[in-house]
C-alpha cells in the first residue's frame, strides 16, 4: 500500500507543478513546492483522506494532504455547501488527523475497527463475491460481513471462515477497497436494516436462502437477513 501512495504522491505532485491540470483560475497553495490547481468533479477525497491516513507512511499522509487541498478547491469552484477543513496544518501525526477526520465525519468510533490482516481478507471476500458488480453491490458485501460479524460477536475473518465466503488472490480492484473503508471506516451503509447472507439467483436457486428476511437485491445478488428463531 505504502508504495501506492508513493506514486500517488509523486504522479500528482508532477502533475499539478509541470502541467498544472487546472479547472480554473483559483490556486490553493498546498506548501512551498505544490500548487493544487486540479480536481476530479467525481472523486470522493474525504474517502481517500481515510484510506492514505490509515496506511500512515510519510508519503500517504503527503498524497492525503493533496486531497484534502483539492478537496476544497473542489468546493470553492462548485461553490458546494459543505464546510473546507484544514486537518493538517497543526503538526499532528497521521493518528491524530485521522481522529480528527473521524470526529468530523462523525464516526469517531467506529463500530469494527479492522487490523491490515483483516482489512486485506474482506477486501479479498469482496473482490472475489462482487469485484464485477457496481460499487453498491461492493459495499453491500463489506456491510454483510460487517453485520454478520457484529450479530454472531466473532471476528470478520472468522465470520468469513465459518459463512465459507471465497476470498480472492488476485489484485483487488480500488473500487472494493474503497468499498471496505466506506463501510468500516466512515459507517457509510447501503441499507438501513442489517443483512448478513446472499446469494447469486442466477447461478442457483436457493430456496434456504430464501426462507430468510429478505432486504435487498443489488446486481446479480439478493441479500438477506439470517433468521436465527
Amino acid at each position: 500500500m505504502k508504495s501506492k501512495f508513493l506514486s500517488v504522491a509523486l504522479l500528482m505532485a508532477a502533475l499539478f507543478v509541470v502541467f498544472g491540470v487546472a479547472v480554473s483560475a483559483e490556486e490553493i497553495n498546498l506548501d512551498d513546492s505544490i500548487i493544487v490547481v486540479g480536481y476530479d468533479h467525481n472523486e470522493d477525497y474525504m474517502q481517500e483522506i481515510v484510506l492514505a491516513l490509515e496506511d500512515g507512511s510519510d508519503h500517504a499522509v503527503y498524497a492525503a494532504r493533496i486531497y484534502e487541498a483539492q478537496r476544497n478547491l473542489k468546493i470553492q469552484e462548485l461553490g458546494l455547501d459543505v464546510e473546507e477543513t484544514d486537518f493538517f496544518s497543526a503538526g499532528k501525526s497521521a493518528d491524530e488527523i485521522l481522529e480528527d477526520v473521524y470526529d468530523y465525519l462523525g464516526v469517531s468510533n467506529p463500530g469494527y475497527v479492522l487490523t491490515d490482516e483483516e482489512r486485506a481478507v474482506v477486501v479479498a471476500a469482496v473482490m472475489a463475491e462482487a469485484g464485477g458488480e457496481s460499487f453498491e453491490g461492493q459495499m453491500m458485501i463489506a456491510q454483510c460481513i460487517l453485520d454478520g460479524s457484529l450479530r454472531k460477536g466473532v471476528d470478520v475473518i472468522t465470520f468469513i471462515e465459518q459463512s465459507q465466503i471465497v476470498t480472492s488472490s488476485k489484485e483487488p480492484y480500488d473500487s472494493c477497497r474503497k468499498a471496505v473503508a466506506a463501510v468500516f471506516d466512515m459507517g457509510k451503509r447501503v441499507t438501513d436494516e442489517v443483512a448478513d447472507i446472499w446469494y447469486a439467483p442466477a447461478i442457483t436457486y436457493s430456496e434456504w436462502h430464501e426462507s430468510q428476511i429478505y432486504v435487498t437485491t443489488i446486481g446479480a445478488h439478493k441479500f438477506f437477513r439470517k433468521n436465527h428463531v
